[in-house]
C-alpha cells in the first residue's frame, strides 16, 4: 500500500501543532520532527560535546538543549553546524517510521523541514501562516518568553516560507488567525485535495 507523506511547517507559534492535532483526529499518523530531533540529539551527545563543548552536556550524559540553544541561536554558522549533524539522522528516522506505519497518510510536523530535505520527500506540504503579533502572543502564553527572546528564536527562520523551492511538491497555505471553524474548513479542503 502506498503511503502519502505530508509535511506540516510554518514559523514558530504559527499553529502547526494545532493543525497536526486536527489531522491526527482524522486518522493521520503525525510525527513531530522536533521530538525526533531531540531523541536523535541525545544519541549524538559525544559528537555534540566535541563540536560545542562539554558545557552542553548534562551530568546524566544527555544534551542540555537550553545551553546548546544559547550557542546556536546566537550564531547562524553554529546553527548550520548543528543541523548538519542532526538532520541526516532525523531524515533516516522519519523514513523508517514511514515504512513501519500502516496509516495511509503520515504527516511530519516541523518548522525547518526544508533544511533537512524532508519536504522534498513529501507529496504535499501544509504551510501554516499566522501574523507575527499573534505568534508573539502565543509564545508569551505557551513558553513565557519575551518578545525580544521570541524575535531571536524566529530570526533563524527567515527561510521558512511557502515559496521555499519545492519542485513537484504541492504547497497548501493554511491561514491561522485563531478562528477554529475557518481552520477546520481549510483543513477539509486540503484533505479532500490530498487524499
Amino acid at each position: 500500500m502506498k503511503r502519502i507523506l505530508v509535511g506540516i511547517t510554518g514559523k514558530s507559534c504559527s499553529g502547526k501543532n494545532y493543525v497536526a492535532s486536527i489531522l491526527q483526529e482524522r486518522g493521520w499518523v503525525v510525527v513531530d520532527a522536533d521530538e525526533v530531533a531531540h531523541r536523535v540529539l541525545n544519541t549524538l551527545s559525544d559528537r555534540v560535546s566535541e563540536l560545542f563543548g562539554p558545557q552542553v552536556i548534562k551530568a546524566d550524559g544527555t544534551v542540555d538543549r537550553k545551553a546548546l540553544g544559547q550557542i546556536v541561536f546566537s550564531d547562524p554558522d553554529r546553527l548550520r553546524e548543528l543541523e548538519g549533524l542532526i538532520h541526516p539522522a532525523v531524515k533516516q528516522h522519519i523514513l523508517q517510521l514511514r515504512k513501519l506505519s500502516d496509516a495511509p497518510v503520515v504527516a511530519i510536523n516541523g518548522a525547518v523541514l526544508h533544511r533537512s530535505g524532508i519536504d522534498r520527500l513529501c507529496s504535499a506540504v501544509i504551510f501554516v501562516r499566522s501574523p507575527y503579533r499573534l505568534r508573539v502572543k502565543r509564545a508569551r502564553q505557551r513558553d513565557g518568553v519575551t518578545e525580544s527572546r521570541f524575535r531571536l528564536r524566529t530570526r533563524n527562520q527567515g527561510d521558512v516560507n511557502p515559496r521555499t523551492g519545492l519542485k513537484g511538491v504541492r504547497v497548501y497555505v493554511l491561514d491561522n488567525r485563531g478562528n477554529s471553524s475557518k481552520i477546520h474548513r481549510q483543513i477539509d479542503r486540503i484533505c479532500d485535495s490530498i487524499c
